[in-house]
């Protein structure tokens, strides 16, 4: 494979001699890069990879797609490597494949169905996992919606459409049904409140009530 860059200039393909003649004055930079594809491992189906299995495939595609950033990508971790540069390489590198055969493909070979439904669950149960991790700490909105990738307004909105719950609502019960299994080890009802979140007892006994906990004080 090879991506022209810069400057200008001609590339022509006979059989298998290659002759790229530059621009005398605007010089052609040209990356090089090439891989087997191992097609026992490919779904099957039309996909990304059908752009270079087929015979009839343009020699020369215009779609770049984010081909110029991948290799500029990693020409930067060849040249400064650091720690983690291979898995760094290696995710690149399969990223440089795959974006390589989207240049080739044809749109309906990029055609994909995606779920919402799928991908918002997705989203609630990684807000629903932060929200049991942190119990004992104090959580903003905005901390559980960095958690997947929304704003505010959209994590709070999605979350209570799926659950049927306010986000603060289902962490407050999250919290006093920890609190209830903690005080079963007869901890100190103050110890137990801070470790739910709550500074003081005071507000932990009226909201652990109010949810229909019982306390023996």
């Amino acid at each position: 494979m090879c991506l022209a860059y810069a400057g200008s200039g001609t590339f022509t393909v006979e059989g298998e001699v290659h002759e790229i003649v530059s621009h005398p004055e605007a010089g052609l930079g040209i990356a090089f890069w090439g891989f087997a594809l191992d097609t026992t491992a490919l779904p099957e189906g039309p996909g990304w990879w059908d752009g270079l299995l087929r015979r009839e495939r343009p020699l020369v595609s215009p779609r770049l797609g984010s081909l110029p950033a991948i290799v500029s990508a990693l020409a930067a971790e060849a040249a400064s490597p650091r720690s983690g540069v291979d898995a760094q390489v290696r995710a690149l590198g399969s990223a440089l494949v795959i974006e390589t055969g989207r240049a080739f493909a044809s749109p309906a070979e990029l055609t994909v169905t995606v779920d919402p439904g799928a991908r918002a669950t997705s989203a609630v149960a990684a807000m629903r996992g932060y929200l049991a991790d942190n119990l004992a700490r104090p959580i903003r909105v905005e901390d559980v919606a960095a958690v997947a990738h929304l704003s505010d307004r959209h994590a709070a909105r999605l979350f209570g459409q799926e659950t049927g719950t306010p986000m603060i609502a289902e962490l407050r019960r999250l919290r006093l049904e920890h609190a209830a299994r903690l005080l079963e080890s007869e901890r100190p009802v103050a110890q137990v409140a801070r470790e739910c979140s709550y500074p003081e007892s005071r507000p932990f006994i009226t909201a652990f009530r109010a949810l229909g906990g019982t306390l023996h004080l």
